[in-house]
């Protein structure tokens, strides 16, 4: 506590020369500095007395399993109408950067979360740090603006030194030893999933009052304001130049924002930490909705690199129209090459597809969901001693089909890999025979039962498979409209026909009522059976929903 003693030499200084002034005798000179140092203990007086904040306590909870993006801090641009009187004084801006650092290190210090790292440059756009955000794996987005930001003066703190102090006739003003100023502080927080779509977590303007974090300052510590305006002792504010109010804020300042991170990480353990880890089941899962992310792979072929296998009846059409669907607002938002894996004809091979789904097995953690969309022909066939399911992608061979094509059983051990609580699984294929084009490789379909797709795929709780048509069927192509029967249903019912209730979003479960309903009517019009089959669908991934 306390400046160099250099520091004190002008106010030395101007006792000396306030007492030299006095036009008494000598003790006349003794009573006034009597009085002076009077004044002085009465008030407390010292000439710095201004702390920074404490260091951050180390938070001992467990963090949470996420990481935090914190976005370049913005800053309204009507900030400096709000306190025009104020600002026109003292020309107090906030620093963004500053902001920034300081939020970093308070909640690395508070552990909420398992990693926090700055993303995006100054002014960097919201896709841009979205973009950077998800390069980097993070979880959540905490974006920061500052609608408003002063300085103010509050009074004397001790008005019997003050009295004392003018009834001794002693000048200058600044004699006064000690004032109160605080900051005001207003700033916008919202924390949010990194896709950006689902309800935040978190979104509430904190503001701090002046007189919530004011400090005593004292001449040294805003630089001798007023020194020898006489005016001062009475209008102690208008005395103050640009440079006493840097002062004052490089020594409010700081207990001002300590304030809103104190407001901000209380809020953060009440309303985000809480239900998070909350033993009712409702409560943690409106959390989890807010936080969790979904990714998709959407793979379909249509040509094969073996000319022996003949067309995969328009699997491509169908697997471009769904990855247009769901970059969609209203069915996810997502983006093509970051959270949307989209593979067609010669990109969907068994290795890109298996990469792809490998790909966002790394990018997703256990409260995520995945979303794993294949079409193209399917195929019963012999492999190891036993009956097998398989998907022909673009690089299948005729002659190898048990070697070279996505065996069901392989697809399942991929998927199982994948951290993700809740999967759905699509497969616009078919393993029966029958006329006409289908997504049966011609010639090669076996009657195979749901036990043996269900085991193949490697289900557990919280992930269901949807399928073109059981097993024992074809899955056929609509005459003349390039697009498999079960695609076009199934996207219809994505992009809102399935919302029987109304209430402007749809559950996996009324996909499922939808597309088996419209897809066995639209075949029995065309004088054949297809009904698609569910498997799973009792388990968490029931609540899968577009829009999330």
């Amino acid at each position: 506590m306390g400046h160099a003693i250099a520091d004190e030499l002008p106010f030395v200084a101007t006792c000396v020369l306030t007492l030299a002034r006095a036009r008494a005798g000598r003790y006349r000179a003794r009573v006034r500095a009597l009085l002076v140092l009077c004044a002085l203990i009465l008030s407390g007086c010292r000439f710095s007395g201004v702390a920074p904040p404490a260091p951050w306590p180390t938070g001992t909870a467990a963090p949470l399993p996420y990481r935090v993006a914190i976005a370049p801090v913005q800053v309204d641009g009507g900030i400096a109408s709000r306190h025009a009187r104020v600002a026109a004084m003292n020309g107090s801006a906030p620093d963004p950067e500053l902001l920034r650092r300081e939020a970093i290190e308070a909640l690395r210090a508070a552990g909420v979360f398992s990693r926090v790292e700055a993303r995006g440059r100054p002014g960097a756009d919201p896709e841009r740090v979205d973009a950077a955000a998800w390069d980097e794996g993070d979880d959540l987005v905490l974006e920061l603006e500052v609608v408003d930001h002063f300085q103010e003066y509050l009074g004397h703190s001790n008005y019997v030194g003050w009295f004392v102090v003018y009834a001794a006739f002693v000048w200058p003003a600044w004699w006064v030893p000690v004032d109160h100023y605080g900051g005001g502080l207003t700033v916008r927080a919202r924390l949010r999933g990194v896709q950006a779509r689902a309800e935040p977590l978190l979104e509430r303007t904190y503001q701090v009052r002046p007189d919530e974090v004011a400090q005593e300052l004292t001449p040294s510590d805003r630089e001798l304001a007023g020194f020898l305006d006489w005016g001062a002792l009475w209008n102690v504010e208008a005395s103050l130049g640009p440079a006493n109010w840097r002062a004052i804020e490089r020594a409010v300042a700081p207990h001002t924002r300590r304030r809103l991170w104190e407001l901000l990480l209380a809020d953060l353990r009440q309303r985000v930490v809480a239900p998070l880890r909350s033993e009712r089941p409702d409560e943690r899962e409106d959390a989890l909705r807010r936080v969790r992310k979904r990714l998709a792979v959407v793979a379909g072929a249509s040509t094969y690199h073996d000319d022996a296998l003949g067309g995969g009846a328009h699997a491509a059409d169908d697997a471009r129209a769904l990855g247009a669907l769901l970059a969609r607002p209203e069915a996810g938002g997502l983006v093509e090459g970051r959270d949307l894996h989209v593979l067609t004809d010669e990109q969907a091979t068994r290795a890109a597809v298996l990469d792809a789904i490998a790909a966002v097995g790394s990018r997703a953690s256990s409260s995520d969901e995945v979303v794993v969309y294949l079409a193209g022909l399917g195929s019963a066939l012999r492999a190891d001693d036993e009956d097998e399911a398989a998907l022909l992608l673009h690089d299948a061979r005729h002659d190898d089909l048990a070697g070279t094509a996505l065996l069901l059983r392989d697809l399942g051990q991929a998927l199982a890999r994948l951290p993700a609580e809740r999967l759905l699984v699509v497969l616009d294929t078919s393993f029966g025979p029958g006329p006409g084009p289908t997504r049966t490789l011609a010639g090669r379909g076996a009657a195979l039962d749901e036990e043996g797709v269900a085991r193949a795929l490697a289900l557990r709780p919280g992930r269901a498979a949807l399928l073109a048509a059981r097993p024992d069927q074809p899955a056929r192509v609509l005459p003349g409209a390039q697009v498999g029967l079960f695609g076009e249903v199934l996207r219809a019912a994505i992009g809102g026909a399935a919302d029987r209730d109304g209430d402007g979003r749809v559950t996996l479960g009324e996909v499922v009522e939808y597309t088996r309903g419209a897809v066995a009517g639209r075949a029995a019009l065309e004088g054949f059976e297809q009904d698609p089959m569910v498997l799973g669908l009792d388990g968490g991934a029931a609540g899968l929903g577009w829009p999330r």
